[in-house]
């Protein structure tokens, strides 16, 4: 996530903005908070090409509120330009779109009907007794859309640094250290050779490869010196039995490549005490902090 927070973009009819603004203001703590930083075309400075940087800005976001009337239904601008543009990244998983029902109209025919409303059960704004307890409720959930946000991502690090390729030529011990691995909390992956390796990393994005270095069609320390081109976060742990390989990481020194080494056969004490454990699972919680 960025320094200001998930980028939220607000699409609306300017017949609304009275509303808009009062939206604003009851999210003003998740932006003072840094959760969220919002948007608006009224932001374009002087001078600026407007459908270029609504474009922009609206490709970016990671939050789309749709602010929902009949006149916003009624502006080609909003409805065919900017919603279908953002059902599209919410279609592909680029962005959430959320739909605010501001003020009663037939909207339930729409592409975005599909999707869960605010404020809730899509009941409109102005049809609330009191129009602030709707912009609480609006808050509130879009707090939960950001706490989910963050959940995954947090998971999606986790899984990332669960992950680890396995590299031998010999199949039996790369599918032994690899149910070590995945027996001790880790995801590991197997190949068998050099230039698979590669390829495998590339496509696998590891935290962790652990690679023999004497393999026939690409030696393993070569293949981690492309794994880290690749996936520059991507650490490499290297084991060997044959007295070959002095010269080869010699040789990798002189070039500017450091690896930490192992003798083989690897005992699983010596592995962790590389690579250590892997993390836990965050658990999920609901945010009470609204």
């Amino acid at each position: 996530m960025a320094k200001q927070g998930y980028q939220l973009f607000y699409c609306y009819s300017h017949k609304d903005e009275r509303l808009r603004d009062r939206l604003e203001t009851h999210l003003a703590l998740l932006k003072r908070q840094g959760v969220i930083s919002h948007w608006h075309d009224r932001r374009i400075g002087p001078g600026i090409p407007w459908k270029s940087e609504i474009h922009e800005q609206l490709n970016s976001a990671q939050i789309i509120l749709l602010l929902v009337s009949a006149d916003f239904l009624a502006s080609d601008y909003c409805y065919e330009v900017e919603m279908k543009r953002a059902m599209e990244l919410h279609e592909i998983g680029r962005a959430r779109v959320i739909p605010i029902i501001l003020r009663p109209c037939d909207w339930q025919q729409t592409p975005f009907a599909k999707l869960q409303a605010l404020p809730t059960d899509g009941k409109p704004i102005i049809n609330w007794a009191r129009h602030d307890s709707a912009f609480i409720d609006i808050a509130r959930g879009i707090r939960e859309v950001v706490n989910s946000f963050r959940i995954k991502n947090l998971e999606s690090e986790v899984e990332h640094i669960r992950k680890v390729l396995v590299v031998d030529d010999e199949r039996v011990v790369a599918d032994t250290i690899a149910i070590i691995l995945n027996q001790n909390g880790y995801r590991a992956i197997t190949t068998y050779g050099g230039n698979s390796a590669v390829e495998m990393a590339k496509q696998e994005r590891p935290w962790f490869v652990v690679t023999d270095v004497i393999m026939p069609d690409l030696n393993g320390i070569e293949a981690a010196i492309r794994i880290q081109q690749l996936v520059p976060d991507c650490r490499i742990l290297l084991f060997s039995g044959h007295s070959a390989t002095a010269d080869l990481l010699e040789r990798a020194r002189e070039a500017g490549h450091e690896f930490e080494i192992l003798a083989k056969p690897i005992h699983p004490q010596d592995l962790f005490a590389k690579i250590g454990q892997p993390p836990d699972v965050p658990e999920r919680k609901k945010d009470t902090n609204s």
